[in-house]
């Protein structure tokens, strides 16, 4: 643990950071940024304070600011936090030339996101074909039998 003041910063916290920044760097690059800025909800967990700061400091070197929105949750001590970020054109250009390679990396995670809730679909359809008794006529007489 470390960290400043009375709060703490765990690993937990370092890879739920490591996580949103993941997130928002796939979200800056793929943002469509030709009829002006957009701003979207794109980290859907919390983010401890200090994590919050860090997340600041890391998006303001391409002059973007997060903005944070407090939710009471029942049966939790503190507020849950979510995190959305502005994209403006210049902030964007300013984020691609850093980081030139990040389209392709996006890209990629579009698609294998995509392919996985296709096949994660395409398997509770056939569980609930199994579970009605559809399917094909050999297969059922194998589970009568």
């Amino acid at each position: 643990m470390f960290g400043f003041g009375f709060g703490y910063y765990d690993e937990r916290a370092q890879g739920k950071l490591d996580e949103a920044k993941k997130l928002i760097d796939n979200y800056i690059a793929l943002a469509d940024t030709s009829a002006g800025p957009v701003t979207e909800e794109v980290v859907p967990f919390h983010l401890v304070t200090y994590a919050q700061k860090q997340l600041h400091d890391y998006l303001k070197q391409w002059n973007m600011k997060p903005s944070f929105r407090f939710e009471s949750v029942p049966k939790r001590k503190s507020k849950v936090c979510y995190t959305s970020v502005t994209v403006s054109a210049a902030s964007k250009a300013a984020f691609l030339r850093d980081r030139p390679g990040q389209v392709a990396i996006a890209q990629a995670a579009a698609q294998a996101t995509a392919d996985a809730e296709a096949a994660k679909g395409r398997k509770k359809k056939s569980e609930k074909e199994n579970k009605a008794g559809g399917g094909s006529a050999p297969a059922a007489k194998r589970a009568r039998v």
